[in-house]
């Protein structure tokens, strides 16, 4: 969890080390996003309370009412302390929404000690799954340029595209299967037209 005292406020070292872990600096996408965060402020909590955060410009608002935006990249980060559950959002309407759980409920430390950390960010075609290290289902769309990522054991599907690194997460739940082949076409779509 983050402390919310005197906010706003830029999120500290020990906090940034942590959200960084899923964000690597040598992938393009996820490079430009780290410096995006450094430069925003911790304004609040949003409408799901303590674990769900606001970074945007010291001077705005939460804004209670708009919905949550598609997850850009999340994992989990575990150090001498405590293990952190961390879904960083994408950008929408200047702000990021950023989901910061601590398993036992503790605030964030400037010298903990990162023991390990498990994220899609990381994954490349050909690899195990980050999480589980299970074997990962790959449909190559364009050979190995976009490349739909399935991991059974978890339920988890990502499109990958290569160029610059980035794993697009697809949410879906067991429920809801009809529309996610709409949510798979939508995020290849932007993939192919931004090549």
């Amino acid at each position: 969890m983050l402390n919310l005292e005197n906010i706003p406020r830029k999120l500290n070292d020990g906090e940034l080390q942590l959200i960084f872990k899923l964000l690597p600096s040598k992938k393009e996408k996820y490079a430009a996003y780290r410096n995006y965060i450094i430069e925003l402020y911790l304004i609040g909590v949003t409408r799901f309370g303590d674990g769900n955060y606001i970074l945007a410009a010291k001077n705005d608002s939460v804004d209670v009412t708009s919905p949550a935006s598609n997850i850009f990249a999340n994992g989990i980060v575990e150090t001498n302390r405590s293990k952190y559950d961390i879904s960083i959002h994408e950008i929408f309407e200047n702000q990021i929404e950023l989901d910061f759980i601590s398993r036992d409920g503790n605030f964030v430390n400037y010298n903990e000690q990162i023991i390990s950390a498990f994220t899609y960010s990381n994954w490349e075609p050909g690899d195990k799954s980050p999480i589980t290290n299970e074997s990962v289902k790959e449909i190559h769309l364009i050979k190995n340029e976009i490349i739909i990522a399935i991991s059974e054991s978890e339920k988890k599907i990502w499109v990958h595209e290569k160029e610059s690194g980035y794993n697009s997460l697809i949410p879906f739940s067991l429920k809801d299967r009809s529309c996610l082949v709409m949510r798979i076409l939508h995020r290849v779509s932007y993939f192919i037209t931004s090549l």
